[in-house]
């Protein structure tokens, strides 16, 4: 494992000696409120099962958060995305698309959706996508923008409810005693991450036909049901593309790091294997 930088982005990079023709690339996009630093676990069981991972840092967030108080800085919604996909371009420049697998956890599977709506990518797992209907992202960021213009350093809307994390008590004790997680963060911060869910809406039904996408969610999440699960399957039209769906029995929001996540690795891995 190395960090690399593209574009004064760092990333994990995890990569195989022997130059094999169709080893799949996996690309990992994390949640808000964390870091690339939370996923070598998961980036070395890939690694170790035979693919090439490459964990990607988002402005605000690990290396590329400047201040105690977590925000996303001058980027805007599209630049984060540009950014993401100028790394994987660069880095997987020679690779086909059918070789590239993006996986996005939180805010992360957001990004994955605008990434694959935007750049053509059309292999997906998303775990955690957040459910917010359009109501609650319009009212988020009409209250960040008042608080913004008042000047209140920090935003008074949470969205990271510990809670409902994970089961495993010894990833929600790492997650919590880790400085690049569980920050506070700024109302622009707050205004961004409900753009992207705004977008991501309007973005989903352009992912190509051809896609493979995988959805994971805990039974348990507490902001998640199947009614919106289902409805998203709607919005995507799996009578053209290939969707399935994991409902990680008593499961909480992060299926990533629960105490079951080796299943959840291993039914990733199948899904990849199984791609058409």
């Amino acid at each position: 494992m190395a960090i690399e930088y593209i574009l004064d982005i760092p990333f994990l990079c995890y990569e195989h000696d022997n130059k094999k023709e169709d080893r799949k690339n996996i690309v990992i996009i994390h949640d808000a409120y964390e870091y690339i630093g939370r996923y070598m676990e998961f980036s070395e069981f890939l690694f170790l099962n035979g693919y090439n991972v490459y964990v990607i840092e988002y402005s605000g967030h690990g290396l590329l958060r400047k201040k105690e108080i977590g925000e996303f800085g001058n980027a805007t919604i599209n630049d984060i995305v540009i950014s993401i996909n100028k790394v994987i371009t660069s880095k997987l420049n020679n690779i086909k698309y059918k070789d590239i697998v993006i996986i996005g956890q939180g805010l992360g599977s957001v990004i994955s959706i605008d990434l694959a709506a935007s750049y053509g990518y059309f292999n997906l797992v998303l775990s955690s996508i957040p459910f917010v209907s359009n109501f609650n992202i319009e009212l988020n960021k009409f209250r960040s923008t008042i608080e913004d213009i008042f000047s209140k350093s920090v935003s008074g809307i949470n969205n990271n409810d510990i809670s409902n994390l994970t089961n495993d008590k010894e990833e929600l004790e790492k997650y919590l005693n880790d400085e690049n997680c569980n920050f506070k963060v700024s109302p622009k911060y707050t205004y961004t991450y409900y753009d992207l869910l705004k977008k991501s809406r309007e973005q989903v039904s352009k992912i190509s036909k051809k896609a493979n996408v995988l959805i994971i969610f805990g039974e348990n999440d507490k902001y998640t049901t199947k009614e919106d699960v289902r409805e998203y399957i709607n919005d995507l039209d799996n009578k053209t593309r290939n969707i399935r769906v994991i409902k990680n029995k008593e499961g909480l929001k992060d299926s990533l790091h629960e105490v079951n996540k080796n299943s959840v690795y291993k039914s990733i891995i199948e899904f990849i294997d199984e791609m058409r």
